[in-house]
């Protein structure tokens, strides 16, 4: 999950660019048996807007599956803004 704590610029679209990924709070929680997991977080994700300087709050979840090997893999997530860009 590196790339929810920190990003090269990433390229949107033409007038608004990602710089960087602030984690504010994250979890997880396995199953009983221990076969699947869901991951949350919560971060700030800073960006630029026609050269001005925006934040918004972004969730962040994914659900994951153990496999045969003991690794696991995503097998679905989810990013959703709880809020709309605004200045810094």
């Amino acid at each position: 999950m590196e790339s929810l704590h920190e990003s090269d610029d990433v390229n949107l679209h033409a007038h608004h660019r990602v710089s960087l990924y602030c984690l504010i709070d994250e979890a997880v929680d396995v199953s009983d048996r221990g076969d699947m997991a869901v991951y949350w977080s919560t971060y700030n994700q800073e960006s630029v807007d026609k050269g001005v300087s925006m934040t918004q709050k972004v969730n962040f979840l994914a659900g994951f599956r153990r496999q045969g090997d003991g690794s696991w893999k995503i097998g679905w997530s989810v990013v959703c803004a709880t809020e709309k860009p605004h200045r810094k």
